[in-house]
């Protein structure tokens, strides 16, 4: 793999004693104390309890600050990440596609996010996601990243995935040069290697290239506007207890090229994607009930414009476990 490399300016933790200013490290393994894990301390997220020791040490003020310093960062281009399952040092590209974060419940009853987006370079596109990073949420679409600390997924499909998770770091470089009209080339590029609806493989992502052949009703349901789950009644949500939930919208149909056809679901934003709504006509739906929706002008011009016309589909083919029905859920919608 060829590396590059960029210069970063890492914000660092000290702690400032008296006139003098040390780094985390030197000050406790000075003063006799030894953490679990030198790289928690050294990144600056102090407990109450550490804050507490550090406070009262001896009767010494002690202060923590934040410096910077410059660190040399090795990174990779798109092109030439390995194809099979690898840690990557970092990898550099702008933000693109960037999606909703979403919440969901993990097996031990707590509350997890993700969210993807997609990376391109001047060599190439890869889909990321980021699991459980809060950091991930301050991210804009359209912006140069490094992305430090990377896992490279590739299935034997020879798929490739990248998932940032508590470790990464994502460093914003608009500074650095980078040919945006080629990242844009890229980004195209990918955008036009679609799979026919047959060949598509369960719960990947994918692009197809196909028209919509059956649109059904624009319907809603509650969601928590706390943890992002599906509210259990009109007002409940069973993680959160009483809330006021908010609407979001959900469409379904059908999706065909020329070897098969499935049917499609686009929830929230997507919906709003997929039929071309201005904010404003978006959140007039959401106040609307199903059957008012079916009088509302703007979105049925949308939905008649949208039916027979051919289009570019990105999302995840997925199988219900209740009734074996084959869902193509959608994330994305391009013009060809």
């Amino acid at each position: 793999m060829k590396a590059h490399v960029v210069e970063l300016g890492i914000p660092v933790k000290v702690i400032r004693v008296g006139g003098d200013t040390y780094p985390h490290r030197f000050v406790l393994k000075e003063m006799g104390f030894f953490w679990d894990s030198w790289d928690e301390v050294w990144e600056g997220e102090e407990t109450e309890d550490r804050w507490h020791i550090l406070n009262g040490l001896g009767g010494l003020t002690l202060e923590v600050v934040t410096r910077h310093y410059q660190h040399q960062l090795h990174y990779v281009d798109i092109d030439d990440l390995p194809d099979e399952t690898a840690s990557i040092t970092a990898v550099m590209g702008v933000i693109r596609e960037l999606k909703d974060v979403i919440m969901f419940t993990r097996v031990d009853q707590q509350l997890g996010c993700f969210q993807r987006f997609l990376l391109a370079d001047e060599t190439g596109v890869i889909p990321c996601i980021a699991w459980n990073i809060v950091e991930s949420a301050s991210i804009k679409e359209g912006e140069l990243y490094v992305l430090e600390k990377v896992q490279l997924r590739v299935d034997k499909r020879g798929y490739k995935e990248l998932h940032c998770h508590e470790n990464t770091r994502f460093h914003n470089v608009g500074g650095e040069d980078i040919d945006r009209s080629l990242v844009d080339e890229q980004f195209m590029s990918w955008l036009h290697q679609t799979v026919s609806i047959a060949k598509l493989s369960i719960n990947v992502t994918s692009r197809i290239s196909g028209m919509i052949t059956q649109f059904d009703n624009v319907r809603d349901f509650g969601v928590c506007p706390s943890c992002g789950d599906k509210v259990e009644t009109e007002t409940y949500c069973w993680r959160c207890g009483e809330v006021s939930p908010r609407k979001r919208l959900v469409c379904s149909g059908v999706i065909t090229d020329d070897s098969n056809a499935f049917k499609f679901t686009f929830f929230g934003n997507q919906v709003k994607s997929l039929l071309r709504l201005t904010a404003r006509e978006y959140n007039e739906a959401t106040r609307l009930t199903v059957i008012e929706r079916l009088e509302m002008p703007a979105l049925i011009n949308k939905i008649n414009d949208l039916i027979g016309k051919w289009l570019i589909f990105t999302g995840r083919l997925k199988i219900s476990e209740n009734t074996g029905i084959k869902t193509f859920y959608g994330d994305g919608v391009y013009d060809p």
